[in-house]
């Protein structure tokens, strides 16, 4: 009987190991163990550079992350914007392109008007949303079809490589408020801007020989939150016709059909397969200027300040001296 009750439990227990095994997903593979692998989201933060992408996926971006690049103008510009005055500009532009070269001459008047009271608007917003105020910006295809007195009251485009300065004052006592306790400059070769950011730069320290893009009206500028730029048709049109290689994978960029252009703060733009390479690129370039000068980043993509040399153990000399006029040891050895 004993030998029987074995056999039974050994019976049912093979019988739930092979109900379990049917039961399980099996490996995939070939394409479909690839796709699998594809759909699973990757998390990387604004500083945690990704591995690059491979040149047969333009579309896999390396993940979500808080910096977003800023989509070009000249795609949004037919839309509708809520800010009046920035409206009744954008309305007067399209009947202006729109209009014979008669009456061309006749909405000249009417468009300085407009874009005398955008340009006041604009002000404001460069100071206190800059953000905005960069998503409201006249796209070059847009402003070459302007007439000149119109385009002089517009806001002037930047882009290069300069220094972004933080400074601060400490104003003296009764005195708090004749001094602005702290305030930003941006320095593109010999021009110097007061500069207005938002985002991610808000609390970045000083940087030196950075990617900087914005627009600036009046000595004040907007300053993008991205190294990286995607430039506009217009722009991007010499680059792309130069079946260029992607910047990020080597591969040729053209052959997905979704290369875009972009500025990186050098003389000449990148090519990229896709906005995939270009946010990767965006990353990379956030890293970079992050793991230098006051602040690092460290293994987990954090950014924090880099240790000062007056912090930590250090090793010194002390050296006796015994003057005439005073004999004896200045300190004793306790």
């Amino acid at each position: 009987m004993k030998r029987h009750r074995v056999v039974i439990g050994l019976g049912i227990l093979t019988l739930g190991v092979g109900l379990w095994w049917s039961g399980s997903p099996r490996p995939q593979s070939g394409s479909d163990a690839t796709e699998s692998v594809g759909e699973m989201p990757a998390v990387v933060t604004a500083v945690n550079t990704p591995a690059a992408p491979e040149p047969d996926e333009p579309s896999a971006e390396p993940g979500p992350r808080p910096v977003t690049l800023r989509v070009p103008v000249d795609r949004t510009w037919n839309q509708p914007v809520p800010e009046p005055q920035f409206e009744r500009f954008r309305r007067w532009t399209e009947a202006y392109r729109a209009a014979s070269p008669a009456e061309k001459a006749a909405l000249t008047a009417e468009g300085i008007s407009l874009a005398t009271a955008r340009r006041e608007e604009l002000g404001v917003l460069i100071r206190t949303e800059p953000e905005r105020a960069l998503a409201l910006t006249v796209p070059l295809a847009v402003r070459g079809e302007l007439p000149e007195s119109v385009v002089r009251l517009l806001e002037e485009r930047l882009d290069g490589r300069g220094d972004l300065a933080v400074l601060a004052t400490t104003p003296l006592p009764g005195r708090e408020g004749e001094a602005e306790p702290m305030w930003r400059t941006a320095i593109l070769g010999e021009r110097s801007f007061r500069a207005n950011v938002y985002g991610r730069r808000l609390a970045e320290p000083a940087r030196f020989g950075v990617a900087l893009h914005g627009i600036a009206l009046d000595g004040q500028m907007a300053v993008d939150a991205n190294p990286v730029r995607i430039l506009e048709v217009v722009e991007a049109k010499a680059a792309l016709s130069a079946d260029p290689i992607c910047g990020v994978s080597g591969g040729v960029a053209q052959e997905f059909g979704t290369a875009v252009a972009v500025d990186t703060g050098d003389e000449s733009p990148k090519v990229v397969c896709g906005t995939g390479h270009a946010e990767w690129l965006n990353a990379a370039q956030i890293t970079e200027e992050s793991d230098a000068g006051s602040t690092e980043v460290t293994a987990e993509g954090r950014i924090r300040r880099s240790s000062a040399y007056t912090e930590g153990n250090k090793k010194a000399v002390f050296i006796r001296v015994d003057f005439s006029d005073k004999a004896g040891s200045p300190f004793t050895d306790s």
